[in-house]
C-alpha cells in the first residue's frame, strides 16, 4: 500500500490534499489489487506457452504451478475441454484474459486467488465479498478481525464443499445455517494461498450460485441464494462543484445509479463502479485497466501515515470525517464541563496507523477521547 504524509505547518487545506491522495490508495484503486504485490508481481511476470490438444483444467494446473499463482476454476466449467494456443513474451494476465476469451469466461482476483469462472459470476465476485465485508461492520472487533484474518487452506480428493466450509467457519468458532443448501459435490484436490475466512467463503459459494450473510454479531453465516443484480450501495462526500463532477461520473459509469443530496453522493452499483467513484472524487485519470477483474481484489485494512503540527483540532477531524465518510458527533457536554473545545491545537505523527490509532494520536493531544462503530465516531472529553 502506498503512504503518504504532508508537513501540516502548512494551512488545513494541505490535510485536504493529503487525505484526497490517501483515499486513493485505502480504495485499492489498482486493478490487481495494492492489497497483494505479490500476486500482481506475479501476474505482470512474461510467459512463453504453447498448448496442442490439452485440457483446460491440466493447462491451468500447469500454469499455475509454473508461474506460482493460484487459480480457482469453477466447478461449473468443463475442466476436460481443449485448449490449443501459443503465447509468446505476454504478461500472465493478459494469457489468462485470452484463455478466457477464446472459451466465453470471465476472470477477477479475489486476494492471492485468480477465479477463472462464468462470465456473470466473475464480475459479481468482486461486490458479493464487498457486501459480506460491509456485514462485519457492525460485529466486534475481534469477532471481524478473525473473517478477515488470512490463512491458507488445502483438502484431499474427493472432498465435499459442504464439509469444507462448515469445517473452515466452524474452526473459527462460528457456526453455518443452511448448510444443506450447497449441494453435494466432490472436489479435486487442492491448496489454497493465505485468503480470508470471509473470501473463502464467497469464493466456495459462488460456484453453487449461493453467497453468505453474516448476522451482526458476526459469529452466525447464513447460506442464501445470490440475489440479482448484485449491487452495492455506499455515501461519498464531494465537492462544491456537483454538477459537473456528476456529469463526469454518468459519462463514465454507465452502470451505477447516483442520488445526490447536497454534498452527499449516494451510489449503487458494483464493486468496480465504485472504485471509479472513488478515483474521481480523489483526482486520479479514470482509464480503463487491461489487467485481470479490475478492482476485483479485497478491501484492506485501512492504514494512515500523517503528521500534524499546531493544527485546530476540530478542523483535522472534519476533514477526515469528509474524506472516508465518517458521521463524527461531538459530546459538547462533555466538552464543555471539561473545557475542551474544537480550537484546541494539536499535533501528532503516525506511520502505517489503523483509523482508531490514528483517531487516538489526534484527538489525546486534545484531551479527548472517542469511541466508534464502523462509521459512526463519537468524541468526548477524555478521563
Amino acid at each position: 500500500m502506498h503512504q503518504h504524509a504532508c508537513n501540516l505547518f502548512r494551512p488545513i487545506a494541505c490535510l485536504l490534499a493529503y487525505l484526497a491522495c490517501l483515499l486513493t490508495s485505502l480504495t485499492q484503486a489498482n486493478a490487481l489489487g495494492t492489497a497483494n504485490s505479490d500476486l500482481e508481481q506475479h501476474l505482470e511476470r512474461l510467459v512463453s506457452v504453447s498448448w496442442q490438444d490439452q485440457q483446460l483444467r491440466a493447462a491451468l494446473q500447469r500454469l499455475s504451478e509454473s508461474q506460482g499463482v493460484s487459480l480457482w476454476l469453477d466447478r461449473r466449467i468443463d475442466p476436460q475441454q481443449p485448449v490449443e494456443a501459443t503465447f509468446q513474451n505476454l504478461p500472465l494476465h493478459q494469457v489468462l484474459k485470452r484463455i478466457a476469451e477464446q472459451h466465453s469466461l470471465g476472470i477477477s482476483a479475489l486476494g492471492n486467488v485468480v477465479y477463472v469462472g462464468p462470465q456473470q459470476s466473475a464480475s459479481e465476485l468482486a461486490t458479493l465479498a464487498a457486501k459480506a465485508r460491509d456485514s462485519l461492520d457492525k460485529s466486534a472487533k475481534a469477532t471481524s478481525r478473525i473473517w478477515l484474518q488470512e490463512t491458507s487452506s488445502e483438502w484431499a480428493i474427493l472432498s465435499e464443499p459442504r464439509t469444507l466450509l462448515t469445517h473452515w467457519v466452524g474452526q473459527a468458532g462460528f457456526a453455518v445455517q443452511k448448510p444443506e443448501r450447497i449441494p453435494h459435490d466432490l472436489w479435486d484436490a487442492k491448496q489454497l494461498p493465505p485468503l480470508a475466512l470471509v473470501d473463502k467463503t464467497v469464493l466456495l459459494l459462488a460456484g453453487f450460485d449461493l453467497t453468505c450473510q453474516i448476522d451482526s454479531a458476526g459469529d452466525t453465516c447464513q447460506i442464501v441464494p445470490i440475489s440479482r443484480p448484485v449491487v452495492l450501495t455506499r455515501q461519498y462526500r464531494f465537492g462544491p462543484d456537483h454538477e459537473l463532477f456528476l456529469a463526469r461520473l454518468q459519462e463514465t459509469i454507465h452502470e451505477a445509479t447516483f442520488a445526490v443530496r447536497g454534498r452527499l453522493l449516494t451510489v449503487t452499483g458494483r464493486w468496480e463502479d465504485h472504485l471509479q467513484v472513488q478515483e474521481l472524487i480523489a483526482g486520479k485519470p479514470n482509464e480503463p485497466s487491461q489487467k485481470v477483474g479490475r478492482g476485483t481484489t479485497k478491501p484492506v485494512e485501512q492504514r494512515f501515515s500523517l503528521q500534524l503540527k499546531n493544527q485546530p483540532v476540530g478542523a483535522v477531524v472534519s476533514q477526515l470525517a469528509d474524506q472516508l465518510q465518517l458521521q463524527v458527533r461531538w459530546d459538547t457536554s462533555s466538552l464543555a464541563e471539561a473545557k475542551r473545545d474544537q480550537s484546541t491545537l494539536v499535533s501528532c505523527s503516525v506511520k502505517d496507523a489503523s483509523l482508531d490509532e490514528l483517531l487516538k494520536s489526534i484527538l489525546e493531544p486534545a484531551g479527548m477521547q472517542f469511541e466508534r462503530q464502523g462509521k459512526d465516531v463519537q468524541i468526548k472529553a477524555g478521563r
